[in-house]
């Protein structure tokens, strides 16, 4: 999977939240994405024979397709990716400054100690 195909799923995604059978227009799908209609259309045909997409019908002006769970799994795992990361930045971070709280509190207790 590249990052033209990658990016295709994430505007199909964004245009159908319902996961149903949807028209998509030629015109309005190059427009969006930038791109030729033939690099469409072959990229298309290649995420329907990979199972992320489901096309029902295809002509030259629109195409009738539906999104299948392969597809909605790739959008929700890079969701994930990001978040993650965010996450564990965050609680590295948390962690440190505890750490950090915890050793001046355990050497100031030891010099009481040792007066």
């Amino acid at each position: 999977m590249d990052k033209q195909n990658t990016k295709l799923i994430k505007y199909l995604n964004s245009l159908n939240d319902d996961g149903n059978y949807k028209v998509y227009e030629f015109s309005q799908l190059t427009r969006d994405l930038r791109r030729s209609k033939e690099s469409l259309n072959n990229d298309l045909q290649y995420l329907s024979l990979n199972e992320y997409i489901d096309i029902k019908y295809q002509d030259n002006d629109v195409v009738c397709l539906c999104l299948l769970t392969k597809s909605r799994m790739l959008e929700e795992q890079s969701v994930t990716k990001i978040y993650g990361l965010s996450v564990i930045t965050k609680t590295i971070l948390i962690s440190g400054i505890f750490n950090a709280i915890m050793a001046f509190l355990g050497a100031f207790v030891a010099l009481l100690l040792i007066r």
